[in-house]
């Protein structure tokens, strides 16, 4: 529980903030090769899962790293395979902000920083939170990338589930199975409530 908590916390911030910085590059900056950094993110969710654990197994592997066998290369895996699900609710939110208002802080003397800080965090920070609670819910029911990658250190709860029932432990499986389904039945209608509020306020 432990090691699913801090993967789905340390994939859910850190992707909505990489997510964040490409949206901001393509759609605002239009930074020479941004259309191909976008294109490039979506590769990974175009690869079968399983596939990019391996990927991830030989190469890190093939030379001496304090990440493998930890929870932390987990985060990297799934940071590469969730962050174009990512981008689509930054895109949206920085789209629906009106360019003017950037360009007015600008004028009176705001910096990058504090342009983000004030304008544009606080008005797409409903989509960074359903981002969030998205890429959360994906970490803790995606299977595929962990079973490759898990050792003892890293085991999250999909591999516990598994392992359980392949190994005839019903009874704690279907215990686990409900926490499961508790956990992320609650997640997904937080998700839901936070989009149906954005879209009345969108109306409004």
């Amino acid at each position: 529980l432990k090691n699913t908590a801090i993967l789905g916390v340390t994939v859910a911030g850190g992707g909505m903030l990489l997510a964040t910085l490409i949206s901001w590059m393509v759609i605002r900056a239009k930074v020479r090769g941004a259309r191909i950094l976008d294109a490039l993110v979506f590769i990974p969710y175009a690869l079968p899962g399983i596939a990019i654990g391996f990927s991830y197994m030989i190469f890190f592997l093939m030379f001496p790293n304090p990440i493998y066998g930890t929870i932390w290369i987990l985060v990297l895996v799934y940071l590469v395979r969730f962050l174009p699900m990512g981008t689509r609710f930054t895109h949206a939110g920085l789209a629906q902000i009106k360019v003017e208002l950037e360009e007015a802080a600008g004028t009176s003397g705001a910096g990058l920083f504090t342009i983000m800080r004030r304008i544009t965090i606080p008005l797409i920070l409903p989509s960074l939170i359903a981002g969030a609670l998205y890429l959360l819910i994906l970490s803790m029911k995606v299977l595929s990338m962990a079973a490759v990658l898990y050792t003892a250190q890293s085991l999250i709860l999909p591999v516990l589930l598994f392992t359980l029932w392949r190994d005839g432990s019903i009874p704690l499986t279907g215990a686990l199975s409900v926490l499961m389904v508790l956990v992320l039945s609650g997640l997904t209608i937080l998700s839901r409530k936070l989009a149906q509020r954005r879209g009345m306020v969108a109306e409004a």
